[in-house]
């Protein structure tokens, strides 16, 4: 399941993951907070977090090597982007990192970017 310290932050990542899956992607593997998606050939890992620091944001990288999409309640600053990671501030609805390869991929995080796009 989702952890978090914050009783704010629960229900933003409970309604974002359940955004995310409503889109009927494969669920490949879930364990709560990442989960990766595939449909067709577009593969994706998907974290839901409270805070991501760049040591969290790090940490991710090393542990999966494809394109990633993190989703954040609260994003530090300054954060050390990845090109491979797209960071999405559910907050303020911006995202941060290298974009989304193509529009399946984008489709898929539409409601949380707001005017960013």
């Amino acid at each position: 399941g989702l952890s978090c310290t914050s009783n704010l932050a629960l229900p933003i990542l409970a309604a974002a993951r359940q955004a995310v899956l409503s889109h009927r992607w494969t669920v490949l593997h879930d364990e709560g907070t990442n989960v990766l998606l595939e449909q067709g050939s577009h593969r994706v890992r998907v974290s839901f977090v409270e805070r991501l620091s760049n040591d969290l944001l790090r940490k991710f990288g090393r542990q999966y090597t494809g394109f990633a999409v993190i989703l954040a309640v609260d994003v530090e600053k300054p954060i050390n982007l990845s090109l491979q990671i797209v960071v999405i501030d559910l907050m303020h609805s911006v995202h941060y990192g290298g974009g989304f390869p193509d529009q399946t991929y984008r489709t898929l995080f539409a409601p949380f970017l707001g005017n960013s796009m």
